[in-house]
């Protein structure tokens, strides 16, 4: 007879990450929708039971499986893909100019992109605002062929968001521009839901997504629909108000937690709905103008282009 799946806590904000949001004394915070401040340590935070297995029956079955091994890959890689990041600053202070005068371009290795590119999608594939989309259009379709509203079944979420892993690195990788967001003095916050546009399982066309790492460094990834080449990344220095609205999308898209480090965020109306919500098209002006940018930027070919210069 076939073994029961194992038992476990199945991260959907990894180990390897929740590690650099603890504070001087090694816990971080974490902030309910209804208002509830908890102190613990990182890895206590932003786990499921069970979230990645895909069982079909209360018995077990041969079909069963765990998808945890999906995201090794991604677990192993945020380490150096940390490392990397908190490398590519840039020397211009942070300020109201436009963000063409703002903007330093980086060189980038195909590999070293190809590593953020898979570590953001593990992000957005097993995030409970992804679920949460899977369910809804799950049930929506359900409506429409008339079947009964009982709720979508959780091993047909476990195999939309296995698939998701592969279709959305793939989606990433290999083109597409992204900016390193550097906080200052202030800090970034993270939640179980941040800005994107991956509705479903499926690639979409042109993907974005705006992401917080660790306090100090969120990404902004974005593959427009036309776009110059090089450069490929870009570092960016905030001012306090801009972190505030990166803030904010984490808090529209987030439902039950935030997590922070040390500086309590102003806390958004939206979030105390308790609700994944989401801006109109997962657009945002600030983003829009930013993106606009990027796609437009050009300082040369890639040779002309000095990392963290």
């Amino acid at each position: 007879m076939r073994e029961k799946l194992k038992n476990e806590l199945h991260h959907w904000c990894p180990r390897a990450l929740s590690k650099f949001w603890a504070d001087d004394s090694g816990h971080a915070h974490c902030l309910s929708w209804d208002g509830e401040l908890r102190r613990s340590l990182p890895k206590s935070f932003g786990a499921i039971r069970n979230d990645n297995n895909i069982a079909f029956k209360d018995e077990p079955t041969p079909w069963d499986e765990s998808f945890e091994k999906t995201f090794a890959n991604a677990d192993s890689g945020f380490p150096g893909l940390i490392a990397w990041l908190q490398g590519l600053t840039s020397p211009i202070a942070a300020s109201t100019k436009p963000f063409a005068e703002r903007l330093t371009p980086l060189a980038v290795e195909r590999d070293r992109q190809d590593v953020l590119t898979e570590c953001l999608a593990s992000l957005i594939a097993r995030s409970p605002g992804f679920r949460q989309r899977i369910r809804v259009t799950t049930d929506y379709y359900r409506g429409r062929f008339g079947l009964p509203a009982i709720g979508t079944d959780k091993a047909l979420i476990g195999m939309n968001v296995r698939r998701a892993q592969k279709t959305f690195s793939e989606a990433m990788r290999g083109g597409g521009k992204f900016t390193v967001l550097h906080s200052g003095a202030q800090e970034f916050i993270f939640g179980d839901g941040f800005l994107h546009n991956f509705s479903s399982a499926d690639r979409p066309l042109a993907p974005r997504c705006l992401v917080s790492l660790t306090p100090e460094i969120a990404v902004f990834y974005a593959r427009p629909m036309k776009y110059r080449t090089f450069p490929s990344g870009f570092a960016l220095n905030l001012m306090p108000e801009e972190v505030a609205v990166i803030n904010r999308t984490v808090q529209i898209y987030s439902a039950r937690f935030v997590f922070f480090r040390e500086i309590y965020p102003i806390v958004d109306e939206t979030f105390g709905r308790g609700e994944h919500l989401e801006a109109t098209y997962h657009t945002y002006p600030w983003l829009d103008d930013l993106e606009r940018t990027m796609s437009e930027a050009y300082f040369g070919n890639a040779s002309e282009i000095v990392a963290g210069c």
